[in-house]
């Protein structure tokens, strides 16, 4: 995959609220261990994403994490994608039912990233409370390797994701 590295990535960005436009990215140069690159194959659009558009959004409302409208975003947090590019650590840890990931796997992805370190990810409210909680679909996308959101050729899913797999369902499920 690494013939890839020169390649620009087409994404659709929302620089700001009211504003959708198709902007060039660079393919990643590397991979932290531990994080893989996908390829949406299907991405929703959400009630989260319509709200962001209109520059409604806050996320994490109530917690010491609340942002409002972190623009730029690539949105796109309801994907369906197909593993291209994935680290030995990542093939471990980002599978959910037992198996290892590998290149060529279909993957539904987490939303959210977890860091699994404060208080509230030690005592099981990972979710619910992690203290620094990150959403694909609605980090900004201005530093490298930018590819957070499924409206993209290409989506880059850091360590400490979760992604699970279904071979038996149509992509559209």
């Amino acid at each position: 995959m690494r013939e890839q590295m020169s390649k620009k990535v087409k994404v659709a960005v929302m620089p700001e609220r009211g504003k959708i436009e198709i902007r060039e990215f660079p393919f990643p140069d590397h991979l932290e261990d531990g994080a893989m690159i996908v390829r949406p194959i299907m991405s929703g659009i959400c009630g989260t994403d319509k709200h962001a558009f209109r520059g409604e959004s806050v996320q994490y409302a109530g917690t010491e994490r609340e942002i409002f409208g972190p623009y730029p975003v690539i949105p796109g947090h309801e994907n369906v994608a197909v593993v291209v590019e994935i680290t030995p650590k990542a093939r471990r840890e980002m599978e959910f039912y037992g198996e290892a990931l590998s290149e060529g796997d279909r993957v539904v992805i987490s939303p959210d990233i977890v860091c699994g370190y404060c208080y509230q990810c030690r005592h099981g409210f990972h979710y619910t409370g992690c203290e620094n909680i990150e959403s694909y679909g609605h980090m900004k996308c201005d530093d490298p390797p930018h590819l957070f959101g499924g409206w993209a050729e290409y989506m880059y899913i850091k360590p400490g994701s979760q992604s699970q797999t279904s071979v038996e369902s149509p992509h559209e499920v």
